[in-house]
């Protein structure tokens, strides 16, 4: 017997990559230490289809138990404030976006990119479930409808004479349950001179660089090149341009239109394309050597940090994150091994991270507590925190990194 359907293509070609057993929710932080007793935890098995390519979670967690109340603040990375200003500058230049037009983003968060629109004169709105976050984003006057995005929302605006230039799904589609509902919700908003533009980790970094700690219950889907444009075209779109990013390790940018509209597709993605096959994205063994990747990893992590502890030395870490919480809770490091974990955003503090049950707090504790080492969990933010540590001279001990495997930096 199968273990059930793609989300995307719906074949009944589902193979295990990694299965974590029962996890705590990645975001989902506890406000004490009786709620840490009472902690919730649900499946993490992630597979991949044979016939689409798409890295999937086998089970779906409710969206409003992840993202009704979200404690995740795009404001607080100053690395992601500047990849968001420059996309800004890049899409009204490239797109000819002036004050007539109209730009949604879907999961808008509190409003970080649609800023820089409004400072620009050009019109926006933002579609966020997260009821306390889009509270933050409207407190800012960013237009901010607090709802999730799906083909019935996007008839309702339709209906409703909203008719948007450029519509943006940075790192949102898969956070999706409902994946074709949702692109087909994309689709139906689009005219022929609209475009869409997507972000998203790409999966190839994940697999070859034993990334599962991308793995947590908000990340339904997976993507590569091949499985975006899959579900895209099955609603009518197409690919037409494809970037390669830094952003979370490794992230493509993917521009896509009706398919009947009349753009230039970028040799960019056709060239992608072949990469990824080439790469064996559209085969077995990369999907195969994945498991002994990650056990690698996990076995380097617990092995520093567990040398370390025996020699004395006190561990915390920087970044409440959601894959460093799937790292700690694989790994089974608790507060035994790291004493604590400093966070930028107020909403974490005082917190304990999920699972590990290590306490967070704000970063300006390392004026009294003084850790020999700090490891950084966001690691595709490592630049941005060593630089922040070392010119506000809040720490001066070492850093350790877990990407491929743990090291002192």
């Amino acid at each position: 017997m199968g273990l059930g359907k793609c989300r995307s293509c719906g074949a009944n070609t589902l193979i295990t990559l990694i299965d974590f057993g029962d996890m705590p929710l990645a975001n989902s932080y506890p406000a004490s230490e009786d709620a840490c007793q009472r902690e919730m935890l649900m499946p993490l098995h992630a597979v991949f289809c044979e016939t689409c390519w798409l890295v999937q979670l086998l089970d779906s967690v409710s969206p409003e138990l992840l993202f009704d109340q979200y404690s995740y603040l795009s404001s607080y990375s100053t690395t992601w404030l500047e990849h968001a200003e420059r996309f800004v500058d890049k899409a009204i230049s490239k797109w000819n976006l002036t004050k007539d037009s109209l730009v949604l983003e879907i999961a808008s968060n509190d409003g970080y990119l649609l800023k820089n629109f409004l400072a620009r004169k050009i019109p926006v709105l933002g579609v966020e479930p997260a009821e306390n976050i889009a509270l933050q984003a409207i407190s800012q006057e960013i237009p901010t409808l607090q709802t999730y995005f799906n083909l019935d929302l996007s008839q309702k605006l339709k209906k409703d004479g909203i008719n948007p230039d450029l519509v943006i799904a940075n790192n949102v589609m898969a956070h999706v349950p409902s994946l074709n509902d949702f692109v087909a919700g994309v689709a139906n908003l689009l005219s022929p001179s609209s475009i869409f533009s997507i972000e998203f980790p790409s999966v190839q970094t994940l697999l070859t660089e034993g990334q599962f700690d991308q793995i947590y219950h908000e990340h339904y889907s997976y993507f590569s090149l091949h499985s975006c444009s899959d579900v895209l075209e099955r609603h009518g779109l197409r690919v037409i341009d494809v970037e390669t990013l830094p952003t979370h390790g490794g992230s493509l940018r993917v521009t896509a239109a009706l398919g009947d509209a009349k753009n230039n597709v970028s040799g960019s993605v056709a060239e992608l394309m072949e990469k990824e096959v080439q790469s064996g994205l559209c085969d077995l063994s990369i999907y195969q050597r994945f498991g002994k990747l990650a056990s690698d990893r996990t076995s380097s992590v617990m092995r520093l940090l567990k040398s370390l502890v025996d020699n004395g030395k006190v561990i915390a870490a920087y970044g409440a994150a959601a894959k460093g919480n799937t790292l700690l809770n694989y790994c089974h490091i608790d507060r035994s091994i790291i004493d604590f974990v400093v966070d930028k955003s107020p909403l974490k503090h005082n917190h304990f991270l999920p699972g590990s049950h290590i306490p967070i707090y704000d970063v300006d504790i390392l004026e009294t507590k003084t850790p020999d080492f700090l490891v950084l969990l966001p690691y595709n933010l490592e630049n941005e925190i060593i630089a922040q540590l070392k010119s506000s001279g809040l720490f001066s001990g070492q850093f350790i990194g877990t990407l491929p495997q743990a090291h002192i930096i």
